[in-house]
């Protein structure tokens, strides 16, 4: 079974995460059962991914300032966070690897990408013959099982079998705590000359070819990459079963309405910044770009009561405007929307993202940060961060947003995902539109977050629905389509 061509241009990408530390997978579940969690991607396809592979590691490490051996860690448990580890590079494989297998099938990724859950089930496969284990020169060979929920671009070509499962086939490291060096003297074996600048390290992008993001851009089929490098990979075969994706789920609006009742609804957008606050950052523009769209958008709703109010010299990044319409019970619903430029490595940035939490919508468009940036321990001080007991909608628009929060952010939700409704990216997402001009900066972010708000207000005044389906395909429609980071839906019914 191979992918469908349908190149993404992901490595093209204007910006993805900054990926300033390695990044460990976390396994969390939901305080909801899969079963009971809806999901929908206007673009995707959500399923089960299994497969059976292996690594091989030192047997007793050796400590990297002394040399001298450490402490035997072939416990199971240290086994199993080594494979934890090993399954960090998916994040490459399933955005960057195009696989032609020895049969000629391909297995194009780069064309329709994917992501894990990051929530696996894993299992060391215990051997009774130590020489299989031990292979020598201070090396075991590790063998694992491995199951997770997956998210893939809908290009598939569905051959199921008989239990409706897919074949997928890609390539993983041999050695993943030895790959990045071991490109790293490709390059310099491979450089002509003896100049001392300093050699690039291939098979991963050059926005960030770092040791720490290594993980999430390498891949053998970068033009970068010398041929010797697939030596140090192996072939994984892999079974994929979609399942079935809800089409009828809509926004709690009922949920929304009553739990305002008397009071403004308000939604927050929180744009940070690319890299600072200069009126060339991406980040910034966006924002600026958002302020720009919501004025045109007052100027448009003659029949509503919109205002704004103005910023004072001190809060000149942040806006707020403010709807009224009538509902259908004869009240006046309300609503705020916040816009607040913000910079998430500043320490302002857990008051702003504290105060934006305790709205009922909130959106985040910026860098991920190997999912530190939206990780609700950085802006509560208890061990065990809990959101409140509202119904919420999140919308994290950043790179790779599904896998790094939605397992957290269902976890830390009072009631779990029937209170809180997710919009996220399952690959890199861009933060402007590629070689757009100023004035015409698209604003997806707010073309949904502004969505939402007024399908709320149509909701009661007329209690029609406008369902998740609908938002995400209008999203879709404001895009260019090669810039989209595949957004997806993921929450419970009422």
């Amino acid at each position: 079974m191979a992918l469908k061509q349908n190149p993404f241009n992901l490595p093209k990408l204007i910006v993805c995460p900054a990926l300033l530390s390695a990044f460990l997978f976390t396994l969390l579940s939901s305080t909801s059962s899969f079963a009971q969690i809806s999901f929908f991607g206007p673009d995707s396809v959500r399923g089960t991914l299994r497969f059976t592979t292996h690594f091989i590691t030192e047997a007793n490490p050796r400590d990297k300032t002394t040399g001298k051996p450490m402490k035997q860690l072939k416990s199971a448990a240290h086994l199993k966070k080594e494979a934890e580890r090993h399954t960090q590079y998916l994040f490459g494989v399933f955005m960057y690897q195009t696989y032609k297998d020895k049969a000629g099938e391909t297995y194009d990724y780069a064309g329709a990408p994917g992501a894990t859950d990051s929530s696996p089930k894993i299992e060391i496969i215990p051997t009774a013959n130590k020489n299989k284990l031990d292979i020598g020169n201070n090396l075991v060979r590790v063998d694992y099982r491995y199951e997770d929920r997956a998210v893939f671009h809908d290009d598939l070509w569905f051959e199921y079998d008989e239990i409706g499962w897919i074949d997928l086939k890609f390539l993983l490291p041999t050695r993943p705590d030895t790959i990045y060096s071991r490109a790293r003297s490709l390059a310099r074996s491979d450089q002509q000359n003896t100049s001392d600048k300093p050699v690039p390290t291939p098979c991963t992008s050059q926005y960030d070819n770092s040791r720490d993001a290594f993980y999430y851009y390498w891949s053998h089929s970068w033009e970068n990459c010398p041929d010797g490098f697939q030596d140090f990979l192996h072939e994984v075969q892999a079974d994929f079963q979609p399942q079935a994706e809800d089409e009828q789920i809509t926004p709690a609006y009922g949920k929304l309405m009553a739990q305002n009742k008397g009071k403004s609804l308000d939604a927050t957008i929180l744009y940070g910044v690319d890299e600072n606050f200069r009126e060339t950052d991406f980040g910034v523009q966006s924002f600026r770009a958002a302020v720009r769209k919501i004025r045109d958008l007052k100027n448009k709703l003659n029949q509503n009561i919109f205002s704004e109010l103005k910023p004072s010299e001190k809060l000149k990044n942040k806006y707020v405007f403010k709807l009224s319409s009538p509902a259908l019970d004869g009240t006046i619903a309300r609503t705020r929307l916040h816009l607040v430029l913000v910079n998430p490595d500043d320490q302002k940035f857990r008051r702003q993202a504290q105060a934006a939490l305790q709205h009922d919508i909130i959106a985040y468009n910026g860098h991920s940060n190997d999912g530190d940036y939206f990780r609700l321990k950085k802006f509560f001080s208890s061990r065990r961060p809990r959101l409140n007991n509202d119904y919420q909608i999140f919308f994290i628009d950043s790179c790779s947003s599904y896998t790094f929060y939605h397992a957290n952010l269902f976890q830390d939700k009072t009631g779990g995902s029937k209170n809180l409704h997710l919009v996220l990216n399952v690959v890199g997402a861009p933060y402007l539109q590629d070689g757009a001009k100023k004035e015409e900066v698209s604003s997806p972010t707010l073309h949904l977050v502004t969505n939402l708000i007024l399908q709320t207000e149509r909701y009661a005044l007329s209690q029609q629905t406008f369902s998740w389906k609908q938002h995400l395909e209008s999203f879709m429609d404001v895009l260019n389509f090669d810039n989209s980071g595949m957004p997806v839906f993921i929450g419970q019914a009422e």
